[in-house]
Parts: structure tokens; C-alpha cells; sequence
């Protein structure tokens, strides 16, 4: 495949990436996706987080971890979280990968605000600094 075809299929394999992360951030109870996922643009926020303050954090964390490279946005006067897949080798794994560092990045920034987690009925536990569901 060559031209304007490997270019199609490459921008083809970032949407699909795209729609797994919106997949997966639905599945989680800290997340809310914001908008719809079009394309290749994943807007999410913590489901806690009425301004989206705790979303800034999240997305310094991440930096400042080196876990991620997200960016934030506005939307309806909300700051969110901005994933947008732009490499064409990114994979489900990488999506899977990423969601387990958001993930602890989003339990530290609420745990140092003393917001209550939006966990029903369920505990959280670290092993080698990633969350897993308990109970």
C-alpha cells in the first residue's frame, strides 16, 4: 500500500485507537468522556471534578512523571483532558498502558485534595504503582 491509501489507513488506525480509549475511559468510573470522539481527539475529565481543576493536575502529573503526554482544553467553560492520537504506530496496548498511569495520576491528585472517590462499592490497591480493583 503506498500514497494516499497508507496515508488513509494511517489516519484510519489513530480514529480506531481513538474510539478503544473512549471504550475504555466509559468503562472507568473516574473518567467521563466530554465529547464525541469524530476522529482522532479524546476529551475526558475526572467525573468528580465540577471545573475541571483536577483535570490540570492529572495532565502535570502525567508530565512530570513522564508517563504521558496529554494536553488540556476548554470545553463549555471546563477545563479537560485532551488525548489526541497523532502517531500512526499507536496501539491498543499503548491506550491500555496509558489508561493504567492516568489512572494513578488521577488517584494521587485526588488523594491530595481529600475529594471522595467515585469508586461504588469498591476498593482501590497499588501493585507496582498501578491501581487494580479489589472487592
Amino acid at each position: 500500500m503506498f500514497g494516499a491509501d497508507r496515508i488513509g489507513a494511517a489516519i484510519a488506525q489513530t480514529c480506531r485507537v481513538a474510539k478503544y480509549l473512549e471504550k475504555r475511559l466509559a468503562e472507568t468510573e473516574l473518567f467521563e468522556v466530554c465529547a464525541p470522539v469524530a476522529l482522532n481527539i479524546v476529551c475526558f475529565g475526572l467525573r468528580v471534578s465540577a471545573d475541571g481543576a483536577g483535570n490540570s493536575e492529572i495532565v502535570l502529573d502525567l508530565h512530570e512523571r513522564g508517563a504521558a503526554a496529554p494536553s488540556t482544553t476548554t470545553l463549555d467553560g471546563k477545563t479537560v483532558i485532551r488525548a489526541a492520537i497523532v502517531n500512526h504506530r499507536t496501539t491498543e496496548a499503548d491506550v491500555d498502558t496509558f489508561m493504567e498511569a492516568l489512572q494513578v495520576s488521577a488517584l494521587r491528585v485526588l488523594a491530595r485534595s481529600g475529594k471522595a472517590l467515585p469508586l461504588a462499592g469498591t476498593r482501590v490497591a497499588f501493585r507496582d504503582g498501578v491501581s487494580q480493583r479489589t472487592g
